[in-house]
């Protein structure tokens, strides 16, 4: 299958309940599409510890190509501490960490032919980060999915925008859509799409795809809107992960050509099963769609 680059964040999200669970959205996504048959390489950074050596070790188990994933002798692998209100969480973030100080990959890295390059926003609250990201765009000649998540107090909207403008395609839930686009959330479903209609213009996104929790998830394109109602969970723990279940979906989608209608619904479908986990990686048990099966 198709190669996809994928570059941001990898840290531990610990939980209330003492559990520490390996996260981040792009190692999220990463995990996900490996696990779905794509070749992925992941350009992160870790501390030389043993929350570093842990992630390591759990990537190369699950074959994931850990290459990029570069050792930090100063800065010690991101953390997170989560807290749960009712299954939703919230972020306690440390700044100032292994993935904040990623270097530029090795040349074979980025001489490869990608299909698509992913990233979030999260990772480039720092220059060196952001830096090096820049370098990457001069090197690989491939579509970009931007995948915003605003987690205050490491963003802007002068940042973010530069992202987007860079993209082929943006994914975002309703409230960060408001946030970038200065909207009251309250709107109704169809004002909300004029809203993201309008954003998609003004970035020229082949499309932009936008979450709306339990309201469902919703794709604008330039001639067409694609909607979906919310998938119900058959049980129920958290939502960390879920989102980036959703974009994990929607890039197996873009790559396998589906139809974006298709790709709300097995987006949705999935994670809405993520919700029934703790945290966002799931264990051995866990049975991922067949990809070749739903072409």
């Amino acid at each position: 299958m198709s190669a996809v680059l994928i570059y941001g964040e990898l840290l531990f999200d610990q939980f209330p309940s003492g559990e520490t669970v390996l996260g981040g959205a792009p190692m999220n996504v990463a995990w996900h599409l490996n696990a779905l048959g794509f070749a992925v390489t992941m350009v992160s950074r870790v501390g030389k510890d043993e929350l570093g050596r842990q992630a390591r070790s759990v990537l190369q188990k699950a074959g994931l190509d850990t290459s990029e994933i570069q050792t930090d002798e100063q800065y010690p692998t991101g953390t997170v501490d989560i807290q749960l209100t009712q299954g939703s969480p919230s972020f306690d973030i440390v700044n100032d960490v292994a993935y904040d100080h990623i270097q530029l990959p090795a040349a074979p890295t980025l001489n490869k032919d990608y299909a698509l390059l992913y990233h979030g926003s999260l990772a480039l609250r720092n220059p060196v980060s952001r830096k090096t990201l820049e370098e990457i765009y001069a090197h690989i000649a491939c579509p970009i999915f931007v995948d915003v998540n605003l987690r205050a107090p490491f963003w802007s909207i002068e940042q973010i925008q530069q992202l987007i403008s860079r993209a082929t395609w943006a994914k975002l839930n309703h409230e960060e859509l408001a946030m970038l686009s200065g909207i009251v959330t309250t709107q109704q479903r169809d004002e909300l799409i004029e809203v993201a209609r309008s954003y998609r213009n003004q970035n020229a996104l082949q499309a932009l795809i936008v979450t709306c929790g339990a309201e469902g998830a919703f794709i604008v394109t330039e001639q067409d809107i694609y909607d979906m109602l919310p998938v119900i969970p058959e049980t129920f723990l958290d939502t960390v992960g879920a989102g980036d279940a959703f974009s994990a979906i929607t890039i197996a989608g873009i790559l396998q050509r589906w139809s974006y209608q298709k790709i709300l619904e097995q987006a949705s479908q999935f994670a809405a099963r993520i919700c029934g986990i703790r945290g966002a990686i799931p264990d051995k048990k866990f049975k991922y769609p067949d990809i070749k099966h739903l072409a």
